[in-house]
């Protein structure tokens, strides 16, 4: 997929290459010989009034507004959406925002999101229904000198496997779409387990599980328990 450069970005490669030439900023920044050549020409039509500079363009400050104005309509068209979610929705419009851009928009509106409560899990924890505890993790084997990492969900309660996945690594892709599935198949668990791996927790900022969690909790009835806890117990509420 083509790199989309702001005007900014492509006056920066412009100079670099105008100092040290077309070959060499090529590849200090990633981008095609072919596109210098074409940001060059169209520099010197804009001189001569032919057409408009690569290098024109809005100010940042502009485009981060707008990109803050479209969070925020999506947000209170749908206000029942986390960060996530409005992500989600932003992009199928063709907006590329990070979800961490999107949660601390939207928390400088007023959003305020469930916290993710952290439980000491040193007792025993053992459902008492259906769906009060799910536990995740991946079972890892070598197949033929290839390893294959295996997702479970378990219900605590009944011990059934409400979902499971296979990949070749622990990725939070696997992890999100088998959670999904699982929990439009059997309905949402109160509280989820897990060991922190990387694919569940994100020791710096919110991990993709995180904030699909939060977004789950946003939406979950009064009746459920408050917060979200990892590595250990999960209140999704």
């Amino acid at each position: 997929m083509a790199k989309s450069w702001t005007p900014s970005q492509k006056e920066e490669i412009l100079e670099h290459a105008a100092a040290h030439g077309v070959t060499v900023t090529s590849e200090k920044f990633g981008v095609s010989r072919f596109s210098i050549y074409e940001w060059e020409r169209r520099v010197k039509l804009a001189v001569k009034g032919a057409g408009p500079s690569p290098t024109s363009g809005p100010p940042k400050a502009d485009i981060e507004a707008q990109r803050d104005k479209e969070i925020l309509n999506e947000w209170h068209h749908q206000a029942g959406l986390g960060p996530s979610q409005i992500v989600n929705q932003l992009r199928r419009r063709g907006i590329h925002v990070s979800t961490h851009t999107a949660a601390r928009v939207m928390e400088e509106a007023g959003w305020r999101p469930r916290k993710v409560r952290r439980v000491p899990h040193d007792d025993r924890y053992e459902g008492v229904r259906p769906n009060q505890l799910w536990h995740l993790d991946f079972l890892h084997r070598n197949i033929n000198k290839s390893s294959v990492f295996t997702l479970v969900i378990l219900d605590d309660y009944s011990r059934y496997a409400v979902g499971s996945g296979l990949d070749d690594a622990e990725r939070a892709e696997l992890v999100i779409n088998a959670f999904q599935a699982a929990v439009d198949r059997h309905g949402r668990p109160d509280m989820v387990v897990h060991d922190k791996g990387s694919a569940f927790w994100s020791w710096k900022g919110i991990s993709q599980f995180t904030a699909m969690l939060t977004d789950l909790a946003q939406k979950v009835p009064e009746r459920w328990p408050a917060g979200l806890t990892h590595g250990l117990a999960l209140d999704l509420a």
